[in-house]
């Protein structure tokens, strides 16, 4: 594991540092960098505990937990067919999750 990791990315000609870094492989974090922050007023955004989704037989998400607060700007990353979109479904709700919990701003899916 490389440890925590900060990014850079360029976005309309200004320089935003990635708050969360999410790398996935094979349906499960491989990796989750966030940077700790002072304040302790942050609001979770998203939350998740456990997650899992399969299609049929085929497990695609595997027991997911993470942690978005306000103001975080985060990145998901990972090969073809580790999870990202499934993840990003699931959590906008355009896909329904097999097991675990969601909470957007502390709400319950």
């Amino acid at each position: 594991m490389i440890g925590w990791m900060f990014y850079q990315i360029f976005l309309h000609d200004k320089n935003v540092t990635l708050d969360v870094v999410i790398s996935m492989v094979d349906g499960q974090i491989s990796q989750y960098s966030k940077v700790e922050k002072e304040d302790e007023t942050m609001t979770k955004i998203i939350q998740t505990k456990n997650l899992s989704k399969s299609y049929g037989k085929t497990q695609i998400l595997k027991n997911i937990d993470l942690t978005i607060e306000h103001g975080e700007f985060t990145a998901i990353m990972g090969p073809s067919g580790s999870g990202k979109t499934t993840l990003i479904n699931t959590l906008s709700t355009i896909d329904n999750f097999n097991s675990g919990d969601v909470w957007i701003e502390g709400k319950s899916l």
